[in-house]
């Protein structure tokens, strides 16, 4: 946050978080010449409704000004005030149940009424005509807040509460879990949903009696998520309650597009487009004969979304590079024998790793490394792995099971998957096996993403 004053020409000026028990943290001395400083607000400082930014002479006490009006710091981004809150007074000692509606309407058992609205962090409503407006620190299922025209200051308890599952549980699928809330509400009904990253993924249970527990059985068709929600809601006004945080529920693994390990001497799914290609002791083996550079064969169903692609390939003789072939176009094979693609391989010249675009006859080198990971030089195998993100252009890698990091390239964003053997000389490389799968939430959300930084240097496909 940017704290700006008038500025002086001469000494410093000492920047402070004020409350209502004087300084309740001393931000910055500055020169006042300044005029404006980038406050980055701690995480150590209390929530609260009642805070002020006071700007003082370092020499002089007396040249002193604080904000016109009371700021707010909250301990979470995320505003759901919706509901019923029991309201207490802090100074006067009055109590009522506060109603917020999704309209931007307001209501209480005084009986009042009025509007409110989010400001930053937190929210303001308008309680009498007299425009008397209260700003409120809103966590999950509390509030405070302080009136902008008085010094009476007030706390607030949501009255419909999810209480379990609230956050960083683990469940398996087909366990039972207990859902329970807390409530002073009217309605006899409410409705619990389940949310998944945010979003409503279906309902549980529907004009469920209010009885504020509910058994649930995990069903067996959800997947692996981290980030699922419950969200209670009464059938009869507009209150709601959710999980305070994300749990987690192990569920069903996607079923693989295609697990072919070619063990019934047939690649029934894949076409070859260059090179010698056969089924040799459960082996997919390819052949380059010189002149020809490159031997591929593409998988016959082009994919679209996000998608995850393993397999275990070693070149047995020749040089250079061997991998798979991502978001590709089989058809327009040029220089090389190679077709439009992102490929990721082993260079044997380096005994490194590469991530490349081709792009009709040219060839660019998007990222490259090395790693301890990888079984070097002929006649080892290596597993890859790449988890394909196009909702992002999200390239994750992986060699033998070790993540080499993350590339954003926005090239291709759907197409063919291809097996690549390239070599100037005579080659021989085997593919064990190839595994193709929709990408399960988990995958992504597990791996704790480290960016790589793009080369984007042209290359000669032909060293």
């Amino acid at each position: 946050q940017t704290i700006t004053w008038n500025p002086g020409t001469i000494g410093d000026v000492v920047l402070s978080l004020t409350d209502s028990s004087d300084v309740a943290q001393e931000i910055a001395i500055v020169a006042d010449s300044l005029g404006t400083y980038d406050w980055l607000v701690p995480v150590s400082i209390e929530p609260g409704a009642a805070y002020l930014i006071r700007v003082e002479k370092a020499i002089n006490g007396e040249a002193v000004d604080q904000s016109d009006n009371y700021i707010c710091i909250s301990n979470t981004d995320v505003i759901d005030i919706l509901g019923e809150w029991s309201i207490n007074s802090t100074v006067t000692k009055w109590s009522a149940i506060w109603t917020f509606n999704s309209d931007g309407t307001w209501t209480n058992d005084e009986p009042f009424s009025g509007t409110w609205e989010l400001t930053g962090n937190g929210l303001r409503w308008d309680y009498d005509a007299s425009t008397t407006y209260y700003i409120g620190n809103v966590g999950v299922d509390v509030a405070t807040g302080t009136s902008l025209s008085t010094s009476m200051g007030w706390d607030a308890q949501r009255l419909l509460e999810v209480t379990a599952p609230n956050g960083g549980e683990l469940f398996e699928m087909d366990g039972a879990v207990s859902i329970t809330w807390t409530t002073n509400i009217t309605a006899d009904f409410v409705q619990i949903d389940l949310y998944e990253n945010d979003t409503y993924l279906r309902t549980l249970f529907g004009n469920n009696v209010n009885n504020y527990s509910k058994s649930w059985i995990v069903p067996n068709d959800l997947l692996t998520s981290t980030k699922y929600k419950i969200r209670i809601t009464s059938t009869t006004s507009d209150i709601f309650d959710e999980s305070d945080d994300y749990f987690t529920i192990n569920g069903v693994a996607p079923a693989a597009l295609e697990d072919e390990n070619f063990e019934d001497g047939l690649a029934q799914n894949w076409s070859v487009v260059n090179g010698t290609w056969t089924l040799v002791d459960n082996i997919y083996k390819s052949e380059i004969i010189s002149p020809v550079n490159t031997s591929t064969s593409y998988y016959n169903t082009p994919m679209t979304g996000n998608y995850v692609v393993e397999s275990k390939i070693r070149k047995v003789t020749g040089n250079y590079y061997y991998g798979v072939m991502l978001n590709g176009d089989h058809t327009t094979v040029a220089a090389q024998d190679m077709w439009n693609s992102i490929q990721f391989g082993i260079d044997l010249s380096t005994n490194g790793w590469f991530l490349g675009d081709y792009t009709n006859g040219s060839w660019m080198l998007i990222t490259s490394g090395s790693s301890a990971a990888i079984n070097t030089g002929l006649n080892v195998w290596n597993v890859f792995k790449v988890i394909v993100n196009n909702d992002t252009n999200e390239y994750h890698l992986f060699i033998n099971d070790e993540y080499l990091g993350t590339v954003v390239d926005s090239s291709y964003e759907e197409g063919d998957i291809g097996l690549l053997d390239f070599s100037v000389t005579a080659s021989d490389t085997e593919f064990d096996y190839v595994k193709i799968s929709s990408v399960n939430k988990s995958d992504i959300e597990n791996i704790d993403v480290k960016y790589l930084k793009k080369q984007n240097v042209p290359m000669s496909i032909i060293k």
